[in-house]
């Protein structure tokens, strides 16, 4: 199906151009619907003045309607007073069921000048009935389905009334109604059947009809703009101020999706999600990122005594605490294997848009602060404290068996090769290389609840700093982000007070004085893996309160 549309630009012009842009609207939906009539309804109330509030409205009233052929003079000029004469102007939005107890009134005019008001939040929205004929009569009104158009698809509304009087004197075969915003609704009867025709639960000529819907739904937006000429004085100043108010909530509503988008791209991308060009990178050699790997200590025997059900439960609250901590910590969860999780932070995985790379010394102390924050929650969790858990139910099933959950964790730097790896359909982007196997071996040679680390690693922590250069760190040890206020509150006011704080300063404010934070370790092995003096790191139980957590 192909028929002629109306040029938009020469509408445009048009009501810029004209005194009256009413009559060019009406026109224009003629045409480019191919429709017998159109009508135009101004929202109002016992007054009877145009463009007051639309929260004042309470009836819609006939302002303007034209047709096609002969019969469109008689019409234009009236038009108003026959439907006047029959009762069937002013529609009133609502009614009495009972004395001082207002409901809605039937009919889709109603419909339309009573829920779309807040045109900036949700749109021209146009309402479709494709057949008035063979509705179920009920009363003076026909129950027929209606269909909704967006700019984006077709959606089933559910079945409204439509005013039988109406469309028995125009002898109506069909019906598009879209509100005007801060005026009141545009009708237009018996649109071209073609346009509508239905087969198998869709429109048979789907791509004409939403490319002139959209047409229709451009015009009724300039069009609201145009009427604004007709206004003076203080009416046209209320009607500017409540564009103007309807614009700044829709842009700060924007700016708020924009954000939580940004959030959830960052989530994604803590997780594990790749973009197009990580999975068509070539692999590069990285010598500044940090691995680091925690793992249960006896999972072998801890999945031995749960059910499947009972044991993926658990280890999937282990992995939602994982993924929210790397997102706030600004590193990348790699793989989940099995139970142990793989954590890295890589120049590669670092956001362009955030317009700063971290230091090494900024990178190691992140993924130290994720492992600590890690060991916190996983303890929190096991206690039956952790808000994500609220009804305790790891803490019974690890009671019912009589078992004592524990984890390991190694951190290394040094060089690996980041590159994408796998299968055409299946592919992802990760780490191999000697550090990350060092990372690993840490792991598995650690202690419980504690941080396993290699000279290196220690070397640079002692020579770290934190103070508001480092500006993925500083934020998180002062409580700017949400949900970390509170959580370091000793190592906030000494970095407030010394304004650059060494590392192990800071991390030691949350320690007794005489507790010791960091034991060496002489000549670890691990199966082929051999090392001289490494290093264990603790954690502090009781450094922050458990009623917050990150990401949560």
């Amino acid at each position: 199906m192909k028929k002629s549309l109306p040029s938009i630009a020469g509408f445009e012009t048009a009501l810029f151009g004209r005194r009256d842009p009413f009559s060019a609207l009406l026109r224009f939906s003629i045409d480019l619907m191919v429709a017998k009539q159109a009508g135009l309804l101004y929202g109002t109330d016992l007054s009877r003045e145009i463009f007051i509030s639309p929260d004042q409205w309470d009836r819609g009233v006939i302002h303007r309607i034209e047709s096609r052929w002969n019969a469109g003079l008689v019409l234009k000029y009236f038009g108003k007073a026959i439907l006047r004469l029959n009762g069937l102007s002013s529609v009133p939005l609502y009614k009495e069921d009972a004395p001082g107890k207002r409901i809605d009134n039937d009919g889709i005019i109603a419909y339309l000048l009573r829920n779309y008001p807040d045109f900036y939040r949700h749109g021209v929205k146009i309402v479709i009935v494709r057949e008035i004929e063979g509705g179920a009569q009920q009363g003076e009104f026909l129950k027929l389905p209606v269909l909704s158009y967006d700019g984006k698809g077709f959606d089933s509304l559910f079945d409204l009334k439509v005013n039988s009087a109406i469309t028995t004197r125009f002898k109506v075969d069909n019906f598009i109604g879209a509100y005007v915003p801060d005026y009141g609704a545009l009708v237009i009867n018996t649109v071209d059947r073609d346009l509508l025709l239905w087969k198998d639960g869709q429109f048979l000529h789907d791509s004409e009809l939403r490319h002139r819907l959209d047409l229709l739904i451009r015009g009724i937006e300039t069009a609201s703009l145009a009427c604004l000429g007709r206004l003076k004085g203080q009416r046209a100043v209320e009607t500017l101020w409540r564009k103007e108010r309807a614009l700044r909530a829709a842009t700060a509503e924007l700016k708020k999706s924009e954000a939580d988008v940004e959030r959830q791209k960052r989530y994604l991308m803590a997780v594990g999600a790749v973009t197009e060009e990580m999975l068509d990178m070539e692999p590069v050699m990285v010598c500044d990122g940090v691995y680091a790997f925690i793992d249960m200590v006896r999972s072998t025997r801890i999945r031995s005594v749960y059910s499947p059900n009972d044991y993926f439960f658990v280890t999937n609250q282990l992995r939602e605490i994982a993924a929210n901590l790397a997102s706030s910590f600004s590193c990348r969860l790699d793989n989940f294997m099995g139970d142990a999780f793989f954590l890295q932070n890589v120049s590669v995985f670092d956001p362009l848009e955030a317009g700063y790379a971290p230091t090494l010394h900024e990178r190691t102390v992140l993924m130290i602060l994720l492992l600590v924050s890690m060991f916190r929650e996983l303890d929190l969790l096991i206690r039956g404290l952790h808000p994500m858990d609220r009804e305790q139910r790891v803490k019974s099933l690890l009671e019912q068996k009589n078992i004592a959950m524990e984890f390991r964790s190694g951190i290394e730097i040094g060089p690996a090769t980041v590159g994408p790896v796998g299968s055409r359909k299946r592919r992802i982007v990760t780490a191999i290389g000697e550090a990350v196997d060092r990372a690993s071996r840490f792991e598995s040679s650690g202690v419980p609840n504690e941080i396993h680390m290699s000279s290196t690693v220690m070397g640079l922590l002692n020579e770290a700093t934190v103070s508001r250069s480092t500006k993925l760190v500083y934020p998180i040890i002062a409580g700017l982000y949400p949900g970390m206020k509170g959580l370091y509150e000793k190592e906030r006011s000494l970095l407030e007070t010394r304004g650059s704080v060494s590392f192990f300063d800071l991390y030691r404010a949350g320690f007794d004085p005489f507790q010791t934070v960091v034991t060496q370790r002489s000549n670890v092995s691990y199966k082929e893996f051999t090392s001289k003096t490494t290093y264990l790191l603790r954690w502090n139980r009781q450094a922050v309160p458990h009623s917050v957590c990150f990401g949560i």
